[in-house]
């Protein structure tokens, strides 16, 4: 999806397909010790929820106009964006806390060796997915295995319509090695919020005001994270 600059720009989706789980408390049914043979002593309990911490190991990719602009200091700015969005992959309502774990940087000098990177954000995407494949190593257990990518351009992002594009990810592609990937257009430190909505939407979250969340955010839907244009931001 890509998430509009300003407070007035709608947003546009990248996938219309997307889709949401929802997770519901699982129950149990536990029978007591029946020493008189009586069926009816049994009663349900419900499980207790026990938060589980989940890891995404993530390649971070900076292109040459990123190299130019940072200098010496862009893997710090970059691990600093990182540092922002996993904060806020820990927020208590997500209730499993999710650690974003950066593997390895790629920083490109040369655009020659780098994705083709243009003012086309779909375009653009397609190309990283392509080019990142190259150096993920197959094997999970490898240190430099990593479960997504994400590129970071200065390059101005243009959607269908509009220049006011900040990013773009597929929906739900988490667990598509070929597809589990996302583009951020660096404006500064704010590109944090930009990198976590991604995120979020390789993690197959939708917009908030999508349909299936509307009863769930209410009037709230413009202030999280997963909000369709980038204004403010609650939490």
């Amino acid at each position: 999806s890509r998430v509009p600059r300003g407070s007035g720009s709608n947003c546009e989706v990248a996938d219309s397909n997307e889709s949401s789980a929802s997770e519901g408390r699982r129950h149990r049914e536990e029978q007591q010790p029946d020493y008189a043979t009586r069926a009816e002593n049994r009663h349900i309990r419900k499980k207790r929820f026990v938060s589980s911490p989940r890891y995404v190991e993530t390649l971070l990719v900076a292109d040459q106009s990123m190299a130019e602009f940072h200098g010496s200091g862009l893997k710090h700015y970059l691990l600093t964006l990182l540092s922002v969005a996993s904060r806020m992959y820990k927020h208590p309502s997500i209730r499993n806390p999710i650690n974003l774990v950066v593997v390895k940087i790629i920083v490109i000098y040369d655009e020659q060796k780098g994705p083709d990177v243009s003012s086309n954000a779909a375009l653009t995407l397609r190309n990283f997915c392509n080019w990142q494949k190259q150096h993920n190593l197959p094997s999970d257990r490898h240190a430099e295995h990593y479960d997504t990518a994400i590129l970071f351009t200065r390059q101005d992002l243009c959607g269908a319509k509009t220049c006011d594009t900040l990013g773009m990810a597929d929906v739900g592609t988490a667990c598509d090695p070929n597809r589990s990937c996302s583009v951020i257009e660096d404006d500064g430190l704010q590109a944090a919020f930009t990198t976590t909505h991604e995120l979020g939407h390789v993690f197959n979250m939708p917009h908030d005001d999508a349909k299936q969340c509307t009863s769930i955010n209410g009037i709230n839907s413009d202030s999280h994270m997963m909000a369709s244009m980038l204004s403010n931001l609650d939490r």
